[in-house]
C-alpha cells in the first residue's frame, strides 16, 4: 500500500473511532449478546422497584453506569440494567434470587453480602426471593408512567418510512428484519416489524414482543390493554418497495485532473469528466459480485480501468454500524497516450472497503473508505476512494498506473447516479 493510501486509512480510522467512542459509548460487545447504541438515555429515577411485601433485609439499587441496549434476533433493541443486592444481615448463605430460570446466590465481600442481576427493563419479570429454599418475597421493576412518550426505533426500520403510536405514557422500541422469499427473477420482499412496549399486553393477556409482518406498503392495528385494563391501539404504517433486484447499477461524473505520459512525452494535468460505471450483484445479505469501470479521455489520450470482485463482509464492529469488507478479483487497465498506440494490462490488485452505516447519526448515509493494493513488483497501480451519500452519493478517487515506458493518474470529485435494478 503506498504512503498516500496509509495516511488517509489512517485519518479515516482515527475520526471514525472518536465519533464512535462520542456517540456510540458501549457498542462493543464482548460477550454472547449483540449490545447496540444507546440512543434512548435511561437512568433508576425512570423505574421503581416494587416487593410483594415489605424487605428490610435487602437494599436494591439500578446501576446507571451498566445500562446496556441488547439487539434481538428481531432487531429490537431492549435496555438492561443491573440490580445491586445488599443484605443487610450476615446470612448470606440462606439467601438466594430467581430470575429468567437462573438462580443467584450471594457472595460475601468487604462491601457486605451483595449478589447482581442483568434486569430486561423492557420486559418487567418477577424477581423470586428465597430463604432457605423457601419462596418469601417477589420484587419487580417497573417504568414509571411518562408525561411525554419516550421511543425507539432501530436503523433497520429507517429505509420504510416507519410510524408507530402507541399509548402516551408508554415507552416503545421497533426494529425490522427483511426477508426475500420467490424465485430467482421474481424475489419479493417481506418485512417483520418486531416491536415491544412495556407493561402492555394484547386483548388476550398476549405479551410481547409483538410482531406484523407486511408483505407490501400499509397499515396494522393491535388492540392492547395495560395494567390498569385500559384499551388502546397500537398502529404502524409503514413504505417500501416489495420487488428485491439483486443487481444495481449507477453512473458516476465529475471534474477530475488527468495525467498522461508515454517515455519523455506527458501532458498537461488536463480538467476534464471521466465516466464511471458501478455494478453490484447481491448474492447474499453479506456477500455479492462488484464490477467498476473508469474510462477518462483527455488531451488525445485516455485510459480505462475495468475490474471484477467479489466481496463478503468479514466483520461488523459497533452494533454493525461499521462494515469491513475485502475485495478479491482482477482488473483491466487500457492506456493510450496521444498519437500512440494502446496498451492493455492484467492486474490482480486485491484490495478492500471499510463502511460506516448511518455517518454522523444521518440515517441511511453511509460513508466508505477502499483501496486497492498491489500485488505486483513490476507495476505501478494505486486506486483509492472516499464514498458519502446515500441513493446518489459523491466520491473523491485517484487512480494510478505505470509500467516502465507509459504512466498515467486521474484524481477528482464524482457524484455517483442509480440507473437501475435488474433481476
Amino acid at each position: 500500500m503506498n504512503l498516500q493510501a496509509i495516511l488517509i486509512l489512517s485519518i479515516f480510522l482515527a475520526s471514525l473511532n472518536l465519533y464512535a467512542q462520542n456517540a456510540a459509548t458501549g457498542t462493543i460487545s464482548l460477550g454472547p449478546v449483540k449490545v447496540g447504541e444507546n440512543r434512548l438515555p435511561l437512568s433508576p429515577s425512570d423505574f421503581y422497584i416494587e416487593f410483594q411485601k415489605p424487605a428490610p433485609y435487602l437494599d436494591v439499587s439500578l446501576q446507571k453506569e451498566s445500562l446496556q441496549w441488547i439487539r434481538t434476533d428481531s432487531n429490537v433493541l431492549l435496555p438492561r440494567m443491573k440490580i445491586f443486592f445488599v443484605l443487610l444481615n450476615r446470612k448470606f448463605g440462606d439467601y438466594s434470587l430467581r430470575y429468567q430460570e437462573k438462580t443467584f446466590h450471594f457472595q460475601f465481600s468487604q462491601n457486605g453480602s451483595i449478589a447482581q442481576i442483568n434486569y430486561s427493563l423492557f420486559q418487567p419479570t418477577l424477581i423470586d426471593i428465597f430463604k432457605n429454599g423457601k419462596l418469601i418475597n417477589k420484587m419487580l421493576v417497573r417504568p414509571k408512567a411518562l408525561k411525554k412518550q419516550k421511543g425507539l426505533v432501530d436503523y433497520s426500520c429507517s429505509r420504510y418510512d416507519l410510524k408507530i403510536t402507541v399509548p402516551a405514557d408508554k415507552y416503545y422500541t421497533v426494529g425490522c428484519v427483511e426477508n426475500i422469499t420467490g424465485p430467482l427473477g421474481n424475489e419479493k420482499v417481506n418485512l417483520e416489524v418486531s416491536y415491544v412496549v412495556p407493561e402492555v399486553t394484547l386483548l388476550d393477556g398476549s405479551l410481547g414482543p409483538f410482531v406484523v409482518n407486511f408483505i407490501d406498503s400499509g397499515k396494522a392495528v393491535n388492540k392492547v390493554r395495560d395494567l390498569r385494563g385500559k384499551e388502546d391501539d397500537i398502529k404502524i404504517s409503514l413504505n417500501f418497495n416489495n420487488e428485491f433486484h439483486r443487481l444495481k447499477l449507477a453512473l458516476g461524473f465529475g471534474p477530475t485532473y488527468f495525467y498522461s505520459s508515454e517515455l519523455a512525452d506527458s501532458t498537461d494535468n488536463t480538467l476534464t469528466t471521466p465516466l464511471y460505471l458501478y455494478a453490484n450483484y447481491n448474492l447474499t445479505d453479506e456477500s455479492s459480485f462488484r464490477f467498476f469501470n473508469a474510462f477518462i479521455y483527455g488531451d488525445s489520450s485516455y485510459f480505462n480501468n475495468a475490474g471484477l470482485y467479489v466481496s463478503y463482509d468479514l466483520a461488523k464492529p459497533f452494533d454493525g454500524r461499521v462494515i469491513v469488507t475485502p475485495l478479491f478479483g482482477a482488473q483491466i487497465v487500457t492506456h493510450k497516450h496521444k498519437s500512440g498506440t494502446s496498451e492493455m494490462q492484467n492486474l490482480f490488485p486485491q484490495g478492500f472497503e471499510i463502511i460506516y452505516k448511518h455517518a454522523f447519526g444521518m440515517k441511511n448515509y453511509t460513508l466508505g473508505f477502499g483501496t486497492f493494493i498491489n500485488t505486483s513488483n513490476t507495476d505501478d497501480y494505486s486506486n483509492t476512494w472516499v464514498r458519502f451519500g446515500k441513493n446518489y452519493f459523491y466520491e473523491v478517487n485517484y487512480i494510478s498506473w505505470g509500467d516502465n515506458e507509459r504512466y498515467s493518474k486521474m484524481w477528482g470529485l464524482s457524484v455517483g447516479v442509480p440507473i437501475g435494478n435488474f433481476f
